[in-house]
């Protein structure tokens, strides 16, 4: 049941997005305008400027300045990212890459703790009913992998809900409204 109601919470919400200018420059200007300054690392201790150079490198790396804005927005609209974390063979992350939202699942326990940290998350195109096993098709990731944002989730919550969440019913009337 749980995954049936966020599939369809996120359908909703993108549908919205879709078919209303109004709900898509909403998410947009909150996104744009929560990073549009955005932040100033301060590093203080011994080592402060190579630890700042490092931090530095690793943005540059990342194109980040350039992704943030799409990935809070897309957070605001689904309730929930995961960005995959790529690393070269030093061990440096080189690559941050986005999963489908409706794919990706968190493999947790009743209180949200990951039942085996290193198949944490795991990405099936496999419509299923969610269960305590995952599909044998799933993709698993470990903890460290993959970043999870989340957008207005309590605390024991698997995943985020949609900005526009409590818009649903106005927005289903006023569009069967304008149908009808």
């Amino acid at each position: 049941g749980a995954e049936h109601d966020r599939r369809s919470l996120i359908d909703d919400a993108r549908r919205m997005y879709d078919d209303d200018p109004r709900v898509r420059t909403i998410i947009q200007t909150l996104a744009r305008d929560a990073v549009k300054n955005g932040f100033e690392l301060v590093v203080e201790g011994p080592r402060a400027q190579e630890a700042q150079a490092i931090a530095q490198d690793l943005l540059d790396r990342l194109e980040f300045w350039t992704r943030i804005d799409d990935w809070v927005r897309l957070t605001l609209r689904d309730g929930d990212t995961f960005l995959e974390v790529g690393a070269n063979g030093k061990g440096d992350i080189v690559h941050l890459s986005r999963k489908p939202t409706l794919e990706m699942f968190r493999w947790t326990d009743e209180r949200d703790e990951f039942i085996d940290p290193a198949r944490a998350f795991y990405w099936t195109d496999q419509l299923y009913a969610a269960s305590d096993t995952p599909p044998q098709s799933a993709v698993f990731f470990a903890e460290w992998q993959m970043i999870q944002a989340s957008w207005d989730s309590d605390e024991g919550s698997r995943y985020g809900r949609p900005l526009l969440t409590s818009a649903r019913k106005a927005y289903k009337r006023m569009t069967e409204g304008e149908f009808d």
